[in-house]
């Protein structure tokens, strides 16, 4: 039999060990300051954005069984308010929430509706919060059936004359007998609102040239946050799934000359004027989850290196044209870093919440690094133990050396917490 002192010492270990797997911090200059908690009147939400509000306050947004919510934190963390939004018919996900000039804030994604034969699709909508939480208005889009199709919204910005939506649309076969449509596509869609949630022109726009290329997958993770220019154009990126079929003439095309084998994901940042129209396009291979940011030169675009062969983020630095100036990729078969969200700072560099894993193995600990304005991925601070110990959802401002993370936790809790940063 262990002595009880062996005992004694033995349960401290294994609380230790406990206390350690729920948060430990393994060396890196991150470190957590403050941590706030949500409860929501159901269990296991989903929080999918966060934004920063005009009074230096934080909103959440996410999806809860049927219902939207939304989470209106002060500059402190503490809750201010929560509402939700109940479908009509089946369900609301809003995959992005837009803070507004005048203190409130756009929720922007997607519900499903029932067709004429039962069947489910899917319908834009976007809703205006007041800046204490009441409903303006809440608008659906989109047609149900027909060449027009359905889709959803993935991501937005509000603009200086409204709203601008990204989102994608099937592309449906018409004369399909049961009238609900068969889905030979997808493209994007550019949708511009006004202040009052009405639609002022909406324009498609193929991935390659005339041709629908299937699948386009849009959600929220995978379109980063539109950027408008003091002339009114917009640039914003998005990765998806470029599979070995297209569509031309309502026709699909799975094989042939024509078709080149891909079924890897690729990333595709656009250029458009007040207007919609193109003004440049950049397609970079291999790439997932673009986090796309302005500098004085132009842009910068972060996003997840999936070359065959190498690990770790990318980073790439474009013009006002989209032309490449430089581009750092990190190139490991070890140990690597995974993005799930990004946040510059006033050095030129960025931190970047996700998690630090070894292939072939899935994600590993939950994880902060920092890259600096050199390409260099720096500071990589772990939390947890083998397991990831939070899920990491959006990143936003606080100030230079401080800044606030929406996560996930074990759970299913939501949690903001201030990180401070040691440079």
């Amino acid at each position: 039999m262990m002595p009880r002192g062996s005992l004694k010492k033995s349960a401290h270990i294994i609380v230790g060990l406990a206390l350690c797997v729920a948060g430990c911090t393994w060396a890196g200059d991150y470190s957590v300051l403050a941590e706030q908690k949500f409860q929501l009147d159901a269990p296991r939400p989903h929080p999918l954005s966060l934004a920063k509000t005009a009074d230096g306050g934080y909103i959440v947004a996410g999806a809860l069984g049927r219902r939207a919510f939304a989470i209106k934190a002060n500059a402190s963390l503490g809750k201010t308010w929560q509402t939700y939004l109940v479908a009509q018919e089946i369900a609301y996900t809003p995959n992005t929430v837009i803070s507004t000039p005048d203190g409130g804030s756009i929720l922007a994604g997607q519900t499903r509706i029932r067709g004429e034969k039962g069947s489910a699709l899917n319908a834009p909508f976007a809703a205006k919060l007041d800046p204490t939480g009441n409903v303006v208005w809440n608008r659906e889009y989109g047609s149900q059936r027909g060449l027009e199709g359905n889709g959803a919204f993935a991501c937005g910005a509000a603009t200086r004359g409204g709203i601008l939506l990204i989102g994608m649309r099937y592309k449906l076969w018409h004369e399909q007998p049961t009238r609900t449509g068969t889905a030979l596509g997808s493209q994007l869609w550019i949708t511009r609102l006004n202040k009052q949630g009405e639609v002022e022109w909406e324009k498609g726009i193929a991935v390659d040239g005339s041709d629908l290329v299937t699948p386009l997958l849009l959600q929220k993770d995978n379109c980063a946050r539109p950027i408008e220019e003091e002339r009114g154009a917009v640039v914003f990126a998005i990765s998806t799934a470029m599979s070995a079929s297209l569509v031309r003439d309502g026709r699909r095309i799975v094989a042939g000359p024509e078709i080149s084998y891909q079924d890897k994901r690729v990333v595709l940042v656009f250029k458009l004027d007040r207007e919609g129209r193109e003004l440049a396009r950049l397609r970079l291979a291999d790439g997932s989850i673009p986090r796309l940011f302005a500098n004085k030169d132009g842009y910068v675009l972060i996003d997840n290196n999936l070359k065959k062969g190498a690990r770790g983020v990318r980073e790439t630095f474009m013009n006002g044209d989209l032309k490449v100036s430089r581009q750092h990729a990190l190139q490991s078969d070890g140990p690597y870093f995974y993005m799930e969200a990004a946040l510059p700072d006033e050095q030129g560099g960025f931190h970047l919440a996700g998690y630090y894993t070894t292939p072939p193995a899935g994600r590993g600990r939950s994880a902060m690094a920092y890259l600096n304005d050199r390409g260099e991925l720096l500071d990589l601070t772990q939390f947890g133990w083998a397991l990831p110990s939070w899920q990491p959802i959006a990143l936003a401002n606080r100030d230079d050396a401080q800044f606030v993370l929406l996560r996930q936790n074990k759970k299913g809790g939501i949690e903001l917490s201030t990180l401070n940063h040691l440079h």
